[in-house]
């Protein structure tokens, strides 16, 4: 339904908080799965020759391992820094594959409502 015109601000000021805080959330949760997942596959990477704030900033972060590798000024890329972009590129592939299956599944979920909602008005406008 709609809100009463002297209610229109109210509602209005809900639908938008709600949106923008869906969305605000949804970003931290898929962003904390993506950096959990990243962190997992880089714990048992060898970054042998590294110091500990090195080695630190490679298993933390993919902008960690980038920066780096490039502080290293070495001309041959680190084998660690493609298991860093690997590492990265699973995080970011899971969180895809998740956002994917919530939106389908609400999708559906919607659409069972308005179905049922639709039915419901059809009958209250035969019974009249």
């Amino acid at each position: 339904g709609s809100a009463p015109p002297e209610n229109s601000g109210s509602a209005s000021a809900i639908s938008e908080t709600s949106a923008e805080f869906g969305g605000a959330l949804g970003i931290a949760l898929l962003g904390s799965l993506g950096t959990l997942i990243y962190r997992m596959l880089m714990a048992e990477v060898n970054v042998a020759g590294l110091d500990a704030a090195e080695r630190a900033a490679v298993k933390t972060t993919i902008g960690g391992a980038v920066e780096t590798a490039r502080a290293l000024q070495d001309s041959a890329v680190p084998a660690w820094l493609e298991a860093a972009r690997q590492s990265f590129s699973m995080g970011f592939a899971s969180c895809c594959l998740l956002a994917t299956v919530t939106l389908l599944v609400l999708a559906v979920m919607a659409r069972k409502i308005y179905a049922r909602e639709n039915i419901g008005e059809q009958t209250v406008a035969s019974a009249h």
